[in-house]
């Protein structure tokens, strides 16, 4: 069963993947000249979001250690 924090948290992956394509296809479309540490750190926009998702939004490794409840 899911709750309301898995589906926020999907959606801010979400975001957070599309947002470097949609800055890059902006550049693309309106020509802006950029050096190459903007275009890394849009490429790197997205894992480290998701590093951050899971570091700061409760994510827990030992969840699947723990006994089911009957």
């Amino acid at each position: 069963m899911h709750n309301h924090n898995d589906s926020k948290m999907v959606w801010l992956m979400v975001l957070g993947c599309l947002a470097p394509l949609a800055v890059l296809t902006a550049i693309y479309l309106f020509d802006v000249p950029l050096n190459g540490i903007l275009i890394g750190a849009l490429i790197l926009l997205c894992p480290l979001g998701h590093l951050f998702m899971m570091r700061f939004m409760g994510h827990s490794h030992n969840t699947m250690s723990e006994k089911p409840e009957e």
